[in-house]
């Protein structure tokens, strides 16, 4: 039947795109590797590009084109020296169950130009009709929301009845897949309430948002949910597709919250107060806490590969999501771990193009070898705050990066260290310039920049007007050696911190008592040593 049906298709190839000429059925390729290859139409289009053009009609014939039609590509670029520009690939079956999947997943993986078409054909086998096939959307990857929801309760009754609280609010939606996080504190002088109930949502699509919300309001006539959250998604509509998905996220996550709070006034429960998380917040304070139970729901309950450790990470958002810091590791091999590395540091960095642009030439400098990884970044996009907590902290939140390559194959293993730091340029600092400058003459409009996370993108003009550098060196250690790999020029022209600290002394004392006035973290340093 695929004999009759090609032979139709070669004879009009028109049927399928205007412009293709017929270069051979049945062309077969020379496979020195293995068994010989024949592409069932090859033709070549209008641009003079190779077409290889693949009918599938059964079910099962479909479950192995994908491995027929890359081992085609494969050949063909073989034989011919072709360029992957060169080579088109079209995909057509009467029968689509089988083919979906795997065609859609392939599309996602590769640049090569793949259509694919669904045809009808009539009793003597002659196409009649085609229908370009689009493509399944890619399932979004396992990732947790950057909104977090801690439940601070005076007993453990209190946890579990707010776990059953919360199983029953979200189960009544459809909402499936989050975690609930049993805590309780090991400082209990800190806490007033010593036990914790963590909720982590997992992040859903835009449509996944939009489809539970819109079932919420068709169910509760109360509660027109997308039509109260519209107003700002239109308001914000030219920021892009983030700030939608922000503002279906919070419309969710409310209802969700609301539905809690309804049915906790059925029951009689323990003291507990809600407050909003994060993965920066996660990540300060989980040192206060201990983990007592990690309950999963939807997806990874199923997923016993996942272990608890793994997910307490991801929840701090340390391989991307966390605004402060990131940490990850991966042998070079792992290409797509690698290539997800890359795309988290892009973002992590979106506001610091100094290291952005360097740590990607790291990476693509080391992309090709056999080597492990880790990174370490440490980059608050507020160098104002930055400058101001390292008065308590010794410099430790100051931006700094480290990156160790590690070469353990060939005779001779070696290490290679970069390392990012800020330094400075010896220009003097002045936070009334500062102020006037960026913040319209008020100091409380720092307060504002950081509250509306506007201080982002003025950070690297502030940093510029303090004469603070983003530097990155190297060092290479083998064996018992230690020698300087790479240097910036910027590193002998500038100075560290301690002596900007030093000969800055007006403006850091203006800092901390801006800080110390108008912020809570006085409290949080209470009894660290402070600069006086």
């Amino acid at each position: 039947m695929e004999d009759k049906i090609r032979d139709q298709l070669a004879a009009n190839l028109a049927f399928i795109e205007r412009g293709l000429e017929l270069i051979e059925k049945e062309y077969m390729l020379e496979n020195f590797y293995g068994t010989k290859g024949f592409i069932d139409i090859l033709a070549k289009d209008s641009y003079n590009r190779f077409v290889i053009i693949e009918l599938k009609r059964s079910n099962q014939a479909s479950r192995q084109a994908i491995h027929e039609i890359m081992k085609y590509v494969g050949l063909l670029k073989r034989k011919f020296k072709v360029k992957e520009s060169e080579i088109r690939v079209i995909i057509i079956s009467t029968h689509w169950d089988e083919l979906i999947i795997p065609f859609s997943e392939l599309l996602s993986q590769t640049s090569y130009f793949i259509e694919g078409y669904q045809i009808e054909i009539d009793d003597n086998y002659n196409p009649i009709s085609k229908t370009k096939v689009a493509p399944i959307a890619n399932p979004a990857q396992r990732k947790f929301s950057l909104f977090h929801y801690c439940f601070y309760c005076e007993d453990k009754k209190t946890v579990n009845a707010l776990t059953e609280i919360i199983k029953k609010a979200t189960k009544s939606i459809g909402f499936e897949n989050y975690i609930l996080i049993h805590m309780e504190t090991v400082k209990r002088n800190k806490y007033p309430n010593p036990f914790a109930l963590y909720f982590v949502p997992m992040c859903y699509t835009k449509e996944q948002y939009r489809e539970i919300l819109s079932n919420i309001s068709r169910n509760d006539e109360d509660y027109h949910i997308i039509e109260e959250f519209e107003e700002y998604i239109e308001n914000d509509k030219y920021n892009g597709i983030d700030s939608e998905v922000y503002y279906l996220e919070q419309a969710l996550y409310t209802y969700i919250n609301k539905k809690i709070y309804e049915e906790e006034k059925n029951l009689t429960l323990g003291y507990f107060f809600l407050e909003s998380g994060s993965p920066e917040a996660l990540t300060g304070s989980i040192k206060d806490w201990s983990i007592l139970e990690i309950l999963r729901f939807g997806f990874l309950k199923e997923d016993i590969r996942l272990e608890d450790k793994q997910i307490i990470l991801e929840t701090m958002g340390l391989s991307g999501g966390n605004s402060l810091l990131f940490h990850d590791i991966c042998a070079t091999k792992f290409k797509a771990k690698f290539k997800e590395i890359r795309g988290s540091v892009k973002d992590f960095l979106k506001f610091n193009d100094t290291w952005q642009n360097d740590i990607k030439n790291i990476l693509d400098a080391h992309e090709n070898s056999d080597a492990l990884i880790s990174l370490y970044i440490y980059n608050p996009n507020n160098i104002l705050e930055a400058l101001y907590t390292s008065i308590y902290t010794e410099g430790k939140t100051l931006p700094c990066f480290e990156i160790i390559v590690d070469f353990m194959g060939g005779d001779v293993p070696y290490t290679l260290i970069y390392i990012g730091e800020i330094r400075w340029n010896g220009k003097k600092a002045s936070l009334k310039d500062i102020v006037n400058k960026h913040f319209y003459n008020n100091k409380v409009n720092i307060l504002m920049a950081m509250t509306i996370h506007s201080i982002e993108s003025l950070n690297p003009l502030i940093m510029q007007d303090l004469g603070l550098e983003f530097v990155t060196n190297s060092i290479k250690i083998e064996g018992n050696k230690k020698s300087i790999y790479k240097s910036t020029p910027a590193l002998s022209r500038t100075k560290d911190m301690f002596d900007f600290y030093n000969e800055n002394y007006k403006f850091i004392m203006d800092l901390k008592e801006f800080f110390d006035t108008t912020t809570t973290y006085p409290l949080y340093f209470d009894g660290v040593a402070k600069l006086e």
